[in-house]
């Protein structure tokens, strides 16, 4: 059974033992995308919103995608996570707040400086759809995984490099509080490495310092300290989920739902991935 018959069964499954399953949830978030920009402003940051497929089967394979990037990305990849704050919305609803991009990409980049109608589409050609394990095999199709998630985060690299770093740091240092931008600074002169919540609200003033004196180790904790942020409360608009071969549950309930081991087959990067909710 492929992920989506598998999820798909999940759900029927927990519907028939008269649980709260997934579909019953509905998390209203109109608001998620301005608030993010509100957010990433005040920090000089970029904004970027992982697009929720209109249709639902999709839905679950974006959610899959975001899933694997956020809690299995290397450390460029935290990096470059750590210059945006996150959202989840439609195409529908970001065109309600006057965003507009033709299509449906997987993500838009929001510079919270610049003009909506400025957004980039983060849209690799990636394969939504992982080969059959019956076909490839358990090794293959993980690593069919990973290296669709390493495509995702090449894409994210490339939107984010058109502004460079020395522009995002200065950005950052006008929109932070002066007292905090002081702080940080006089922590990199003396060679301090700051605790987690400064390294990640000031991520690219920390990044301009860490690339200009080749500070491995105040990057290095500057991705752990976005990946812990990144792991923890999911984006508005979406749930941690975990799914394998034996059930498929949201993390904030507990195990809702038991179906026999082997229905399905579920990517070790893939195992804890974003739930959608939508209106």
């Amino acid at each position: 059974m492929d992920r989506r018959q598998f999820l798909g069964a999940a759900a029927v499954s927990a519907a028939g033992m008269g649980a709260i399953g997934w579909l019953g949830h509905r998390l209203f978030f109109a608001q998620s995308v301005p608030e993010a920009l509100r957010q990433a402003k005040s920090l000089g940051k970029a904004v970027l919103v992982l697009v929720i497929p209109e249709d639902g089967g999709r839905q679950y394979e974006h959610g899959e995608i975001f899933g694997a990037l956020l809690n299995h990305g290397d450390t460029y990849a935290y990096l470059d996570l750590a210059l945006c704050e996150l959202a989840c919305a439609t195409m529908k609803e970001l065109q309600e707040h006057g965003i507009n991009v033709a299509g449906e990409p997987l993500m838009l980049l929001l510079e919270s400086d610049f003009p909506r109608d400025a957004a980039t589409p983060v849209d690799p050609d990636i394969a939504e759809d992982l080969p059959s394990v019956r076909d490839v095999g358990f090794q293959r199709a993980n690593r069919v995984a990973e290296e669709r998630m390493y495509k995702v985060a090449g894409a994210l690299q490339v939107a984010l490099s058109a502004t460079p770093i020395a522009t995002r740091a200065r950005r950052a240092e006008t929109h932070l509080p002066r007292r905090e931008v002081a702080a940080l600074h006089a922590d990199l002169e003396a060679g301090r490495i700051p605790n987690p919540t400064a390294l990640d609200r000031g991520a690219a003033i920390v990044r301009a310092f860490g690339h200009a004196h080749r500070n491995g180790d105040l990057l290095a904790a500057l991705a752990d300290a976005t990946a812990g942020r990144v792991k923890g409360t999911p984006p508005v608009g979406a749930k941690w989920a975990r799914a394998t071969g034996c059930g498929t549950y949201l993390e904030d309930e507990g195990p809702n739902t038991n179906i026999g081991c082997g229905m399905g087959f579920v990517p070790d990067v893939s195992e804890r991935f974003l739930r959608f909710f939508t209106e």
